[in-house]
């Protein structure tokens, strides 16, 4: 069954036996966030639901709660995103669970937002470290907005506001410069 544009519920089935539950919605919608983030060619979840018999699987685990996902994130070239890229936009989304698992897989769930025993992990499957702060290193990734003004809407609204830009033209002259310095300089006095 189709649960998004690029997950089917047959991608989170128990690898030992098959069986599925109703994933979570919000696990569903930030690993869609991701792929448009990443710019994605795709996610492929190595592991999502695991039954009691799943030898990976523990009573309080997250994935037995139908809110985890083990995955790999392939770029378009066909290569893989490392488990620090990974990691680094599954933060910035909101996961609360992060797990590394080195060297292109990553865990992630929802713990922070649905009911569940533990509201926040940052951590190395690896190693075993389960004090990580955070992942951001500040790595730019393909499908991010960008946050560098657009000028010619900044032209445009100061125009429209009484301040003289000259032309909308997308270039910080002198006149949009003394529009800008007049309209801060009248909202601060």
């Amino acid at each position: 069954m189709k649960l998004s544009t690029h997950f089917d519920s047959s991608e989170f089935a128990c690898k030992c036996c098959g069986k599925s539950i109703t994933m979570s919605k919000l696990l569903i919608d930030r690993l869609e966030k991701m792929h448009s983030y990443m710019n994605a060619k795709a996610i492929y979840v190595n592991s999502g639901y695991r039954c009691e018999s799943n030898p990976y699987g523990k009573k309080t685990d997250a994935h037995r709660c139908g809110i985890a996902a083990d995955i790999r994130v392939q770029k378009q070239d066909g290569t893989y995103y490392t488990s620090q890229d990974i990691a680094e936009v599954a933060e910035r989304i909101g996961f609360g669970g992060i797990g590394l698992m080195l060297p292109d897989s990553c865990h992630v769930d929802t713990r922070d937002s649905e009911p569940y025993s533990n509201d926040h992990w940052f951590g190395n499957e690896t190693t075993g470290n389960d004090f990580i702060k955070t992942f951001q290193r500040g790595t730019k990734f393909p499908g991010e907005k960008s946050a560098e003004p657009d000028i010619k809407a900044v032209q445009k609204a100061l125009n429209a506001h009484g301040y003289d830009c000259g032309a909308v033209d997308g270039i910080i002259g002198p006149k949009t410069t003394a529009a800008m310095a007049k309209a801060l300089s009248d909202l601060w006095c």
